[in-house]
């Protein structure tokens, strides 16, 4: 039903099964490219390989986490009825903005009913101070989250028990 890897080509692509309705995807840097000029699969291979759905970028450098789908996400959207096309656009992580002073998060990770905190440091490795708390949606939707004031170097958001 699903299949995600971050290999830039799946060998014997044809001797897979999927079922109806199964997405797939590699998760590289050009898969979204029709052709394969870059040196990576395009994703049409995963659709005459038996796929309904796949996703690809089409942009390098780097392997920024934001322009992927998360799988996890992708399939709980999937599962809950939404169509392929809507499941891979509520996965792909989010997207984070700073203006005046502000740090904007957009996502579709949180999960309704679950508690989430924003924490700061100075450094990756913290120690992190929670900056807000009691973050939660009552359905699965795309969230804003504005940390006003963002002088800390690094920020993330957490499940809280």
């Amino acid at each position: 039903m699903f299949y995600f890897t971050g290999d830039t080509s799946i060998p014997n692509i044809a001797t897979n099964t999927f079922l109806p309705g199964a997405v797939a995807d590699h998760m590289t840097s050009y898969g979204g490219v029709l052709n394969e000029d870059e040196g990576q699969m395009s994703i049409l291979r995963w659709l005459s390989g038996g796929a309904t759905a796949s996703y690809g970028t089409v942009v390098e450098p780097a392997a920024w986490v934001e322009k992927f789908p998360e799988a996890s996400v992708l399939m709980r959207h999937y599962f809950l009825g939404n169509t392929a096309l809507e499941a891979y656009w509520k996965s792909v992580r989010r997207s984070v903005n700073y203006a005046r002073g502000a740090i904007i998060i957009e996502t579709t990770s949180l999960v309704p009913g679950q508690q989430y905190q924003i924490e700061a440091a100075d450094q990756e490795s913290g120690p992190f101070a929670v900056v807000q708390n009691g973050i939660s949606v009552s359905a699965l939707q795309t969230a804003t989250l504005t940390i006003q004031n963002a002088t800390r170097k690094v920020y993330r958001l957490i499940k809280t028990p």
